[in-house]
């Protein structure tokens, strides 16, 4: 009786209400997904005449674009594989003229007849495209997808070779395998300029410029309307070693059908991949399909319900359902990691890997999305190539202890500090790439996955930062000039490397203790934190570095990162929101070289201490930066940005750092109504939860590992508790409460007079705003 009483009371005073739940699940999902992810397919009532208006498709590795190839008057299907490379070594220059990634080629559909028109759509929820291309003698219905999990590449055709219709057929054109970046020495007075710019020891080990092998097609059966197949393959050895290559075969399956399969296969150091793209198509061509099999369509119809997101902005809410569907075709736990250009790669100075903002950007929405097999691509290539991240130290003493990435690298890794000499002085990359990885662990509390491939190379990047520390005369720990990236130049105690050092030293902390290890540096981190230098600040703000304020256009935030994504700064600390926005306000406010990742730092930044209203206005400044299509691009084709805005949405709608989940912490005001349902947090946490007329309607957590569940649910009144067994509910601090969750069980937190009726279900669309994407006739 003394212990009822007890708990009586205690519920009394903590001003909560418990209710026990019948069902088991607490909040339910009410989409029609086909019809909800139908809004957002990109539809062309035009042809596209280039990659920036062109519908795209992959899956995790192979990519597909197309579009109207003017000069060839034909319909271009360009193939991109992410993993193609080459692989020679720094005598033939840094990554980008040794191992860049390498163009494949395309296929090209020609057509007897004028074409005059198209009606496409890309499917987002079978990730297919379909549609007719109209030509002035009748049309041709077209079905194209790249396979889910197998690598090929697959396009139907119908009503071709039908009565007044002549014919069309595919040509094959396959593209130089050499880098597409300009510079390359072909003279020794180049070798002299490459020198200056790149670094002297270039003068004495560069070779000059020697080209692949030619690649080698093999005779094909020109079609007609008698054929019965046209086999191919197209075979590019490399000067280096391994090989990639390209097979098909175009088969008409009766009834003026057509179905035209394509396999793409790399090996290194193996010559192999032209027989493995044999065998693939000629295992396909067993399947008589005529139609995209439902192995493809169950994976991508199984894979959007991982989470569900629906704001009353439909071009933006189709935006971030691009960005959903976007991740999926460029990477998978077991493929390769996102680069720069991701799979659709354009002649580009960049092809290759960018480590200074770009691959961290593009795996930020993957767990906040509850989509992290997605980002185990990125932890997998890191961990694989430890060695070689080793390797990349210099001076070679240190490599006993530590690992270093440059700015760029190709998908192995492999590029030694002083590949360019540019960026010798930019040393926080791998420690920023491991806070990625950090970031993965605390969504799914996996320590096995800390233990093995997260602790250890973490503790090597800090190590090379570590190495660098000098002493002052102040007894504090101080950084040698070191580079702010992109800022030009280098600052000592560059804020950049601090906020990094300083992070990457508290999690080491954390997870030695969560792992129960006791690592001898212990003291040293502990001692580190102690002693290390204050970011410089000035009046305006964050400086870059210590004597180098912020001065100039800028479009990086490398120097805010203590703000976002560190939240090493932050609103819950005294007098720092007036620094964090001083800090934002003044970097955004020089115009001159912001692109389109400056808007969503902006926005991030804005959330991160609240200001949703802002947040938004950053976010909708990446507009004038989009294609067509949506993509993304400055000299070349770019991954990163609209994945970043996708972040900056999760973090407007649910944060949870600090220990602490917060929902809808930065709801702006042009969004009274939000809904969505099982995004992720820190902690291993799916939370749901609905927003109507500004109003935070019910907040629902579940717990995926058990941890301790602190949350502020933006709900106003007395806040209740329901649950499937009675929960204690205590308000920590106005606002923020504790819940007793153990893993498996979930908890629906409420206010007013009677429970909720817990159903997300999407908002109603704006028909002006359906379907923006593409190329429409309106």
């Amino acid at each position: 009786m003394k212990t009822k009483s007890l708990s009586l009371l205690l519920f009394v005073l903590i001003s909560t209400f418990v209710q026990t739940a019948k069902s088991e699940d607490l909040c339910q999902l009410e989409v029609d997904w086909s019809r909800f992810m139908a809004r957002h397919d990109l539809l062309w009532e035009r042809v596209p005449t280039r990659w920036e208006e062109a519908p795209y498709l992959g899956n995790g590795n192979l990519g597909t674009m197309l579009y109207w190839d003017k000069k060839r008057e034909a319909l271009r299907l360009q193939l991109f594989r992410v993993d193609i490379q080459d692989h020679r070594d720094n005598t033939h220059g840094w990554t980008a003229y040794s191992r860049p990634r390498l163009m494949i080629g395309s296929f090209y559909l020609n057509f007897e007849e004028k074409v005059t028109g198209c009606n496409w759509r890309l499917n987002l929820y079978d990730a297919a495209l379909r549609g007719t291309i109209t030509t002035d003698a009748g049309e041709v219905g077209i079905e194209h997808y790249v396979h889910a999990d197998k690598m090929l590449i697959e396009t139907f055709l119908t009503g071709v070779n039908s009565g007044s219709f002549q014919s069309c057929h595919w040509t094959w054109e396959p593209a130089k395998a050499e880098t597409t970046r300009p510079g390359y020495p072909r003279t020794e007075k180049q070798v002299e300029d490459f020198a200056e710019r790149y670094g002297n020891h270039y003068r004495k080990t560069l070779k000059l410029f020697e080209p692949n092998p030619p690649v080698e097609v093999t005779p094909v059966q020109q079609p007609d309307a008698s054929a019965h197949a046209l086999e191919g393959f197209s075979v590019q050895n490399l000067l280096a070693g391994g090989q990639y290559a390209v097979a098909w075969e175009s088969t008409p399956t009766g009834n003026h059908h057509e179905r035209h399969i394509v396999s793409i296969e790399k090996t290194f150091p193996e010559t192999t991949a032209a027989y493995r793209a044999k065998a693939n198509v000629e295992q396909a061509t067993k399947n008589k399909y005529h139609q995209i099999p439902e192995e493809h369509l169950d994976w991508w119809h199984s894979y959007y319900p991982a989470s569900f997101v629906s704001i009353p902005d439909t071009r933006l809410e189709s935006f971030y359902w691009h960005q959903m569907y976007k991740m999926a075709c460029a990477t998978r736990s077991d493929r390769p990691m996102m680069d720069t250009a991701g799979p659709w790669i354009q002649p580009t100075p960049w092809p290759y890997i960018t480590w200074d903002l770009n691959v961290q950007l593009c795996y930020w929405p993957t767990c906040a999305s509850n989509r992290l097999h997605l980002a185990e691509s990125l932890i997998n290539t890191l961990h694989k190539n430890q060695q070689h991240l080793i390797n990349n130290v210099s001076p070679k003493e240190w490599q006993e202890d530590s690992a270093y990435i440059p700015v760029t690298s190709a998908q192995d890794l492999i590029e030694p500090r002083n590949g360019d000499m540019r960026y010798w002085a930019c040393t926080g990359n791998l420690t920023w790439a491991m806070h990625n990885c950090w970031m993965h662990y605390r969504y799914s509390m996996d320590d096995e996955l800390l233990r093995k491939k997260i602790y250890p190379l973490l503790r090597r990047a800090v190590n090379f930062q570590r190495h660098l520390l000098e002493e002052g005369d102040d007894g504090r720990l101080h950084l040698p000039p070191t580079y702010s990236p992109e800022y030009g130049g280098t600052a000592p105690d560059c804020n950049y490397d601090l906020a990094l050092l300083r992070w990457g030293c508290e999690a080491l902390l954390e997870a030695s203790e969560r792992l129960d290890i006791a690592d001898p540096l212990r003291p040293a981190w502990k001692d580190l934190l102690e002693r290390l230098a204050d970011y410089p600040a000035d009046e305006n703000g964050f400086m870059i570095g210590r004597g180098q304020p912020f001065s100039r256009s800028h479009r990086h935030y490398s120097h805010l990162l203590m703000a976002y994504p560190l939240y090493l700064v932050n609103v819950d600390q005294p007098g720092q929101r007036e620094l964090i926005e001083k800090s934002l306000k003044h970097w955004i406010s020089f115009k001159g070289a912001l692109q389109g990742y400056s808007f969503t730092g902006a926005s991030s930044i804005s959330a991160a201490i609240g200001n949703g209203n802002d947040s938004l206005k950053y976010l909708k400044g990446l507009e004038r930066f989009l294609q067509p299509n949506g993509l993304y691009k400055e000299a070349g084709p770019v991954m990163e940005t609209p994945l970043s805005a996708a972040q900056s949405m999760h973090d407007m709608l649910l944060q949870s750092w600090g220990d602490r989940i917060r929902v809808f912490p930065a709801g702006p005001d042009a969004w009274p109504d939000i809904v969505f349902h099982d995004l992720r947090t820190e902690g291993a946490f799916l939370v749901s939860a609905k927003r109507n007329d500004g109003e935070t309607k019910f907040v629902r957590v579940k717990s995926l590992a058990g941890e301790p569940c602190v949350i502020s649910p933006s709900l106003s009144g007395q806040v209740k508790i329901t649950g499937n067994r009675e929960h204690l509910l205590e308000e920590i601090e106005p606002g923020v409460f504790s819940i007793d969750l153990k893993k498996g069980e979930e908890a629906l937190l409420w206010s007013g007079t009677k429970p909720v009726a817990a159903t997300i279900s999407p908002i109603p669309a704006e028909p002006s705003s359906v379907n923006t994407f593409g190329l429409r006739s309106r």
